[in-house]
């Protein structure tokens, strides 16, 4: 009987393979040293934010690169206006959600029309929407669009500082949820819009809109903290922490999310 010899080779290195066995089953650690780009952001949180006579507060967006880079995005907004109503003429129940949302964020005092007769560099944020079919409350959410990049490439997201992610991973919030037998949970409504940009930086949050196609088009400025905007999520967010610190209660950072 004639024997045969199978030879195997295996070209993986185990080291290898056991270093990434261990970072996968690992802990998440958070890192306790900040990019540039967030130490930028937290300083000038911390050096710029206020709180108005209503208790609201004022922050200023985290403009890190240069301003002056952002070109003119006032016709492709319009652009974008233009194509929503094509798109109302043929849904009339998205009309009536668009319009809604619309009017809902002036009367609560969100944006008002831009007034201003002297020029100013400004941008303007395209919006679209995006439908939550599952919301029980707001089935459309129009969001202000501030990666769009004007002719130069450049956009409002592009130029700003994100900062670092305050809220809790996955992981630390179901521990959380099996080291007590009570859990409370509790939701803020419109977070990002309790939050007041600062009047000198509401020139970076303009917008073009109309009623209907029987009015001009006309200019809007958002009065708060925008959803869609890349510092918007750790805004948010740190207002939280800055009034538990303010509050004397820096163990409430713990919980926070």
């Amino acid at each position: 009987m004639q024997s045969h010899l199978i030879r195997v080779e295996n070209e993986s290195n185990i080291d290898s393979i056991l270093q990434q066995f261990w970072q996968t089953e690992e802990l998440s650690i958070k890192k306790l040293s900040l990019s540039e780009e967030e130490e930028f952001c937290e300083n000038h949180f911390t050096a710029t934010y206020k709180i108005n006579k209503e208790g609201r507060f004022v922050v200023k967006l985290h403009i890190y690169r240069d301003i002056n880079k952002l070109g003119n995005t006032r016709g492709m907004a319009v652009s974008r206006l233009f194509a929503i109503e094509i798109k109302f003429k043929s849904d009339a129940e998205f009309e009536w959600e668009y319009k809604s949302f619309m009017e809902e964020y002036e009367k609560l005092g969100h944006m008002s029309r831009n007034k201003e007769l002297v020029a100013k560099i400004s941008y303007f944020l395209p919006h679209h929407a995006v439908p939550r079919k599952e919301s029980i409350t707001t089935k459309l959410r129009v969001v202000f669009d501030g990666s769009y990049k004007s002719p130069n490439s450049n956009s409002l997201n592009s130029v700003s500082g994100v900062g670092q992610i305050l809220q809790p991973d996955i992981f630390t919030l179901l521990v959380r949820f099996r080291v007590n037998k009570i859990a409370f949970m509790a939701d803020i409504k419109q977070m990002y819009r309790q939050k007041l940009t600062d009047p000198d930086d509401q020139n970076w949050q303009r917008i073009v809109w109309r009623k209907s196609l029987y009015y001009n088009i006309k200019e809007y400025k958002l009065f708060t903290v925008t959803y869609g905007a890349a510092s918007a999520p750790f805004l948010a967010t740190r207002c939280l922490h800055q009034t538990s610190l303010d509050c004397k209660h820096p163990k409430l950072l713990n919980y926070l999310i």
